[in-house]
């Protein structure tokens, strides 16, 4: 537990990093025109500079909902084990059926959306080998690749924070919750 526990603390500092560096990005785009009217390549590179922070925002609104998500499962499971070590029982399922079929909604829903990103990863990895074939964007590819493999990290250990969790679950309800499979 305490595992998952620094997990979600280590992702939760990465998000408060971003959003720092998305206010700084923002505070330079405020600066980028001084002013002036932006033509030419200062227009361009002002809208492609939008784009990128549009695209981080709204990758930064998805991991922060996920980690939210997360958050409350694991809190929701801890529960139920705090429940089930008070009342000496193995299943307080009985005492809130109600409340058991939200929370394997919600793993349902977590289950589903790890796995699509599994897949939106194997596509990116494919993507990347297909574009590296080219010599002239080595250095593209390489740093592609690089961040793949902190995605695809970061992604392995959600996955077992995930699998950590449905076997709490499982421990503490009697449930028999199927578990991912490792990468």
């Amino acid at each position: 537990m305490k595992q998952l526990v620094e997990s979600l603390l280590r992702r939760e500092k990465e998000l408060i990093r971003e959003r720092e560096a998305i206010l700084s990005e923002i505070e330079a785009l405020d600066s980028f025109g001084s002013g002036q009217t932006l033509q030419g390549s200062r227009g361009r590179e002002y809208v492609r500079r939008m784009k990128a922070l549009n695209e981080r925002k709204r990758l930064y609104r998805e991991e922060k909902e996920r980690l939210e998500n997360e958050y409350q499962l694991y809190e929701a499971s801890l529960q139920k084990i705090r429940q089930g070590i008070a009342h000496g029982r193995e299943a307080p399922s009985a005492s809130n059926p109600e409340e058991m079929e939200r929370l394997k909604t919600e793993i349902e829903a977590w289950r589903k959306r790890l796995v699509e990103e599994y897949q939106t990863l194997k596509e990116d990895k494919a993507r990347i080998s297909a574009a590296g074939s080219s010599s002239e964007q080595a250095a593209s590819v390489a740093e592609q690749v690089s961040d793949w493999n902190a995605r695809m990290d970061d992604h392995a250990q959600r996955r077992r924070f995930f699998n950590d969790v449905i076997d709490a679950f499982n421990a503490t309800t009697g449930e028999s919750l199927a578990t991912l499979a490792p990468l």
